[in-house]
């Protein structure tokens, strides 16, 4: 994505990456153990992956910015829930 977007527009000059995926809401001592992980994967590790080419692109171009957000459901406890 980051280098077809510097193929098409020359450089990268800011990212945004928002990130979320639901849970199923179950309580946690109900939630099974994969739930859990697809989330950690997409939210953290894909953040994570985006984070080190944009990073990377955005010093070779010495300029730029990136912005990271969440859904709003992050601004909300969901009772027994571990997301």
């Amino acid at each position: 994505m980051i280098g077809r977007s510097v193929a098409e527009f020359g450089r990268l000059d800011v990212t945004a990456n928002k990130v979320g995926v639901p849970s199923s809401g179950q309580q946690v001592t109900r939630m099974p153990a994969r739930e859990c992980e697809r989330a950690l994967r997409i939210n953290l590790t894909g953040t994570f992956f985006c984070l080190k080419h944009e990073i990377a692109e955005l010093r070779r171009a010495e300029n730029g910015a990136i912005v990271n957000t969440a859904p709003g459901d992050g601004l909300r406890a969901i009772p027994l829930s571990p997301m």
